[in-house]
Order: structure tokens, then C-alpha cells, then sequence
């Protein structure tokens, strides 16, 4: 499609990062089942990004392990997060996670922010944007499986998606 649903996850993790694609590991594996249960074809419908593009870690102790990007990167990736959605002019975004609100928190896009800042979790809200279109704005849980496998958060991921469709053609 030519204004496709934007997906801002939080940052690549290392699945993510040997691919070279976002949402490939086991995050991935719900947000595919979501993207089926709205109805959507994500090849096709879809794109999806990070709010942070690059993969942040530290030393575990079996390696390395992702951390949440801090307040500087975050912000750097709002800067590249602004400048993608010019181009990519989408007529959906779905914040997922926590990171991925801090991010688009940093964007310099007052309606935007002032907009998702006001609306509550596992919500939809049309709003317009000073890149001269409309474009609905979602938020809800990041799809990993800390989050998924917890039933009511899993619930609550499942109604958001299914409320999807009903929200683009509202």
C-alpha cells in the first residue's frame, strides 16, 4: 500500500541484528500472529521499524544481553524516526513498548506527542500532522515474550490488533 500501518518496536535485538530485519525473533513470532489477527498482510500492509535502530546490550552472564537504548540514544533515534515517517507517510502508527513511547516522545512533532502524551494504553486516535496528512495513532504493548505470556497482557495486545481494521476505516 502507498500509506502503509508504520510499527515501531524498541530496538533490534541479537536475532534482529544477524538478520538485518526488525521483528524476526521471538517478538517477531507474536507480532506476526497480531498482524494475521488484524487482518493485515505484512508484506504488503506493513512496515515495520525500531525506535532505536541500532542493537543496545551489555555483558550478561552468558554474553551479551539486550538494555532498554537510554536518553541520549533514544533521542538520537527520534531524530531518524522523524525523518522516516516524512518519507514514509503512514497512515497508521502503533507505538509498541515502553521504549518506543520514550522514543516518539523525543520527536519534534508537537502534535503528535501532545496527542499520544493524552491517550490512554491499547488506544487508537486520529490525528493530524505537521507533514500535511492525517494519520492514526495506536499504542500498546511491545509483543516480547515477557509480555505476551502473560495472559491479561497477551489479551490486551490480541484486542488492540483486532480493534485495527475498525480503527482504519473509522
Amino acid at each position: 500500500t502507498d500509506r502503509p500501518v508504520l510499527i515501531i518496536g524498541e530496538a533490534p535485538g541479537g536475532r534482529e541484528v544477524e538478520e538485518g530485519a526488525p521483528f524476526v525473533g521471538p517478538a517477531g513470532a507474536n507480532l506476526a500472529k497480531l498482524i494475521v489477527m488484524a487482518g493485515l498482510d505484512r508484506p504488503n500492509d506493513v512496515l515495520i521499524t525500531n525506535a532505536f535502530p541500532f542493537r543496545t546490550f551489555e555483558a550478561g552472564s552468558k554474553g551479551v544481553k539486550n538494555r532498554t537504548p537510554g536518553k541520549e540514544e533514544l533521542a538520537l533515534g527520534a531524530k531518524l524516526l522523524l525523518e522516516e515517517l516524512a518519507i514514509v507517510q503512514p497512515r497508521m502508527i502503533l507505538i509498541l513498548g515502553g521504549s518506543a513511547y520514550k522514543a516518539f516522545m523525543k520527536l519534534d512533532a508537537p502534535e503528535l506527542t501532545r496527542a499520544l502524551k493524552g491517550m490512554e494504553e491499547h488506544s487508537y486516535l486520529e490525528v493530524k500532522s505537521a507533514f500535511g496528512f492525517s494519520l492514526i495513532l495506536g499504542k500498546s504493548f511491545h509483543p516480547s515474550p515477557l509480555v505476551y505470556n502473560i495472559a491479561h497482557k497477551r489479551e490486551a495486545l490480541q484486542a488492540f490488533f483486532k480493534a485495527l481494521n475498525q480503527a482504519l476505516t473509522a
